[in-house]
C-alpha cells in the first residue's frame, strides 16, 4: 500500500491501477459493529450466570430422613439424629405410663425430609405427674421417713452395705431424690450399714511379721498380743486369732493374737480376795513367789487380811519362778492415850476443944 499526494492512501491491485481507498465513517457500519459487541458481551453474561447456577445446584445442602424415635431413651435418639446431622431440642412432660427418659413423640414426624442442620424437637417423659421427692442425700432413715409421711408418701428401709457413705444415712432411693412419685405410694429408702464385712485371713501357723501383712491387706487392725509356750512351733509363731480364720469381721477391727514365746511360761492365778498365807501358797503351786506389801485400812474393813490387789493381773503370762507383787490390807492398832490423875487436898480449921 502506497500514499498518494493528499495523503489518501492508495492500495495496490494485482492487475490494474491503484485503487482509492476510503476511510471516512459510516453510520450503518458503525450501528452494525455496536450491536456485534452488545451481543457479544450478553452471551457472555448469560454464560457466566449459567456457570454460577450449575455450580450453586452442585453445592446444595444434603437432605436426610428424620427416622422414628418414639420408645428409645433420650440418650440413644439424641445420639442417632446428632449422627444424621440434626439438632436435637427435648421437651419434658409427665406420663403416667412410660418411663421416664425415654420419647414419647417428636416434631416433624417420622418420615419427613429434613436439611442437614435442622432442627428435631423430641418430647421425653419425664414421669408420673406425682409428688415430687426431696433430696435425701446426709439425710439418716428414721429422718427421711417423716419427711416422707408429711408429702403424703411411705417409706421402706433397705439396709445395704457401703464403703464409703457413714452407718444410718442414706445411700440413695427408689424412686430417686428429685423426681416424682404417686401419691400415696412407698419410696424404699436404701440405708448404708457401712462397709461390709471383711474375712479374717488364714493366720494361724504363719509367722507374726507376715500375719500383721496379711491382717492389714484384709482392712484389719491388730490388736492384743499375748505368749503361750509351745515346744512344736518356733517363737513369734501365731497359735490362733480372735475372731478366727475365715470368719467375718467388720472393716477395721482390731484382731488379736496368740503366739509362741521363746520359753516356758505359766499364766498368773488370781491372788485378789485370798489370805496372804493362801496367796503364797496358790502361787508356788504355779511355780511362782510372792511379795507382799501392806495397806492400812479403817475397822470394819472386809478386806483386813486379804489381797486387795496383784501385780501383775491374774491370766497374764509369766515366766517360771516370777514373783507377783501383792497388796494385803490391815487394822492399825487403836492409839491409846494416858491421862495423869492429880490429887487435891482441902486443909479443914480446927475444932476447938471444950473442956469441962
Amino acid at each position: 500500500m502506497t500514499e498518494l499526494q493528499g495523503g489518501a492512501p492508495e492500495r495496490v491491485t494485482e492487475i490494474g491501477e491503484l485503487e482509492q481507498v476510503d476511510t471516512r465513517l459510516h453510520p450503518v457500519a458503525v450501528a452494525v459493529g455496536l450491536v456485534a459487541v452488545f451481543a457479544l458481551l450478553a452471551f457472555t453474561i448469560f454464560a457466566f450466570g449459567a456457570s454460577l447456577k450449575s455450580n450453586s445446584s452442585s453445592a446444595q445442602v444434603g437432605q436426610v430422613t428424620v427416622p422414628r424415635m418414639a420408645g428409645r431413651t433420650l440418650t440413644e435418639a439424641q445420639a442417632q439424629l446428632e449422627r444424621l446431622g440434626l439438632v436435637v431440642e427435648a421437651e419434658y412432660n409427665s406420663n403416667e405410663v412410660i418411663a421416664a427418659d425415654t420419647v414419647i413423640g417428636q416434631d416433624p414426624v417420622a418420615g419427613s425430609r429434613l436439611e442437614v442442620g435442622e432442627q428435631v424437637v423430641l418430647r421425653v417423659s419425664d414421669g408420673l405427674a406425682g409428688v415430687d421427692l426431696p433430696n435425701f442425700a446426709n439425710m439418716k432413715g428414721p429422718e427421711a421417713l417423716k419427711v416422707l409421711k408429711t408429702i403424703g408418701l411411705l417409706g421402706e428401709i433397705e439396709n445395704v452395705f457401703d464403703e464409703q457413705v457413714e452407718q444410718g444415712i442414706i445411700v440413695g432411693s427408689l424412686p430417686a431424690g428429685g423426681t416424682r412419685a404417686a401419691p400415696g405410694s412407698t419410696v424404699k429408702l436404701r440405708v448404708s450399714q457401712g462397709p461390709e464385712p471383711r474375712t479374717v485371713p488364714e493366720i494361724v501357723g504363719r509367722p507374726l511379721g507376715e500375719a500383721i501383712v496379711e491382717l492389714a491387706r484384709a482392712e484389719f487392725t491388730l490388736g492384743e498380743i499375748s505368749q503361750k509356750f509351745s515346744a512344736d512351733q518356733p517363737p513369734d509363731t501365731v497359735l490362733a486369732s480372735d475372731p478366727a480364720p475365715a470368719t467375718k469381721a467388720p472393716r477395721g477391727q482390731p484382731i488379736n493374737l496368740v503366739v509362741t514365746s521363746a520359753e516356758q511360761q505359766t499364766l498368773v492365778p488370781d491372788l485378789v480376795g485370798l489370805r496372804s498365807s493362801s496367796a503364797t501358797k496358790v502361787a508356788k503351786a504355779a511355780g511362782l513367789t510372792t511379795a507382799v506389801t501392806n495397806t492400812a485400812l479403817v475397822s470394819g474393813d472386809p478386806r483386813i487380811g486379804l489381797v486387795i490387789s496383784q501385780t501383775p493381773v491374774a491370766l497374764s503370762p509369766a515366766a517360771d519362778g516370777a514373783s507377783i507383787q501383792i497388796t494385803v490390807g490391815f487394822l492399825l492398832p487403836p492409839t491409846t492415850t494416858t491421862i495423869a490423875a492429880t490429887s487435891t487436898t482441902t486443909s479443914q480449921p480446927a475444932t476447938p476443944t471444950t473442956r469441962g
